[in-house]
């Protein structure tokens, strides 16, 4: 990762700024799926990367290197209920109409 500065990034805005160009845009993506997969999920920054966090519980981390990208602990328990209930979420929304 490139960085501005020594300072760590505070939240994931400026982490993705620091983050070489050559990755940011996928690193950028991989967000907007977790937060559509995931809309109750919040954002911090943990062990110095990107962290989402739900029912207190930290889902999924992604981070970025010299030379690749990585998705870091998923906890498959949650995240299978975080889709079953994000699924139901979407069924429901599409018999409305």
């Amino acid at each position: 990762m490139e960085r501005a500065s020594t300072k760590a990034s505070a939240t994931i805005d400026e982490y993705l700024a620091r983050v070489s160009p050559r990755f940011r845009s996928q690193l950028r993506g991989l967000r907007r799926t977790i937060r559509q997969a995931a809309p109750r999920a919040t954002e911090s920054i943990s062990y110095g990367i990107p962290t989402f966090k739900q029912d207190d519980a930290r889902l999924i981390y992604f981070s970025a290197a010299k030379n690749h990208v990585a998705i870091h602990m998923v906890r498959k328990a949650l995240l299978a209920r975080i889709v079953k209930a994000r699924l139901a979420e979407i069924r429901s929304k599409t018999k409305r109409r």
